[in-house]
């Protein structure tokens, strides 16, 4: 009778099979985008690299501690306590300064997070320098690190969300705890390993650091670079319309019938995610910079009329702005503007913008042009439509989420009240 217990050949053949189960979420092949796989492989690294650094820096920590003169065990337990409680104020704080915009952009604040933490990493490997300066190093490190944790997390839906194929999402973030347990023991495991070898000099420390926190950042930075978003910010819905609209001047009257709209993917190559810590984003446009938040108050009179029939309003800057010689193009969304209405804005907004890009018009004169470009008729699939509802009818259709639109970083909306013509705040 044969025995039911599997070989050895069997159970080694077996643990491929094994380490799917336990660290990828069920069906992979198909039930994950195609970017899931590579991203997961390049994150591996990258915990790696930091639960390594993390041993280093601990070993940095417990030594500059040891150093303080004068040092007894209360005391180096309350500094330590102390430096943990101001790292999580801090962090919290982080958080509720830039709440939503983790949503709008995680593939900037994940790499802040990655900046962040091996800039803590650094201090605290520095502290043996300055034991007396333990408190505040260490303290300023645990912020820095508290800011990269709640950056990482927050971040981490947005992608989770987008490798989602059929509704698995909390299978992927199950399977994501899982995998950073599994970096954070081989980081671990590493780090103990290695710390004989570089000792507690404080230069082989940093020299160590120096490697790890190299492939610690190359590594997120492909990680991301590879994740297709399918949600629009404001940079990847102006690359879009740029796209469609440089399409739409190559084929004059008649538009293509295949689909001008860049895909998630082609979107992603060109995204700019890196050293970009505060709003905004690089863009080809030099002469011309975008407001989203204006006050109404600060709009001419005459732009409420051109835009009497639109739920959003336009405006050029009559003079040049300090922002490096570009003039501001404002663009104000009404209260009830709808995601159609925010798409034909910034449809008319990059348009403005190519057209003073030229330098050929004036900004009036590119503003009736622009006007004229957004609403014109043309032939698409045997249909006479206008070039705005061409464009958002395509992007409806396509595979970005236009639902919700993530363009504004501040909310600032306007609704004028017929009853008093003189409420021109935004809301």
């Amino acid at each position: 009778m044969a025995s039911s217990t599997p070989s050895l050949a069997e159970s080694i053949r077996n643990i491929p099979l094994l380490l799917e189960d336990l660290f990828l979420p069920r069906d992979h092949t198909t039930s994950t985008s195609p970017d899931y796989l590579p991203y997961v492989r390049y994150q591996f690294i990258a915990s790696v690299a930091g639960s390594t650094c993390g041993v280093l820096s601990m070993q940095s920590l417990l030594f500059a501690i040891g150093l303080q003169s004068g040092a007894i065990p209360m005391a180096a337990a309350l500094n330590w306590v102390i430096k943990d409680g101001l790292g999580q104020f801090g962090g919290v704080l982080f958080a509720s300064l830039v709440n939503h915009r983790f949503d709008a952009d995680p593939k900037r604040w994940r790499m802040v997070s990655a900046f962040a933490m091996d800039a803590a990493t650094l201090v605290e490997i520095l502290t043996p320098l300055c034991p007396a300066y333990f408190l505040p190093m260490a303290a300023t490190a645990n912020v820095a690190k508290n800011i990269s944790w709640l950056s990482s997390s927050a971040t981490r839906a947005g992608f989770h969300y987008s490798f989602a194929q059929k509704e698995n999402l909390a299978d992927i973030t199950a399977k994501a705890g899982s995998q950073s347990i599994a970096s954070s023991i081989v980081g671990t495991a590493l780090g103990i390993a290695i710390s004989p070898i570089v000792g507690s000099a404080t230069a082989n420390v940093a020299a160590a650091f120096g490697v790890l926190s190299a492939i610690h950042l190359v590594s997120i930075y492909k990680s991301l670079s590879i994740v297709a978003l399918h949600t629009l910010n404001q940079q990847r819905l102006h690359l879009v319309i740029d796209h469609y609209w440089q399409g739409h001047d190559r084929s004059t009257t008649h538009l293509a019938n295949e689909n001008p709209i860049l895909s998630p993917s082609e979107v992603s190559a060109n995204e700019a995610f890196v050293l970009r810590f505060q709003s905004g984003y690089p863009s080809r446009f030099q002469r011309t910079s975008v407001a989203l938040s204006s006050r109404l108050d600060k709009l001419r009179l005459e732009t409420l009329d051109t835009f009497a029939n639109e739920r959003y309003l336009l405006q050029v800057d009559d003079d040049v702005a300090s922002r490096r010689g570009a003039r501001v193009v404002h663009l104000l969304l009404h209260a009830d503007a709808t995601s159609v209405d925010v798409l034909k804005g910034h449809l008319h907004l990059v348009r403005l913008r190519m057209l003073l890009e030229d330098g050929h018009l004036s900004p009036a004169a590119a503003m009736e042009q622009s006007r004229h470009d957004v609403h014109r008729a043309v032939q698409s699939t045997h249909v006479r439509t206008s070039v705005a509802d061409h464009f958002i009818n395509h992007m409806l259709d396509s595979d970005w989420h236009c639902d919700h639109l993530l363009v504004e970083e501040t909310v600032a909306r306007y609704r004028i009240h017929a009853a008093d013509t003189n409420a021109r705040q935004p809301e």
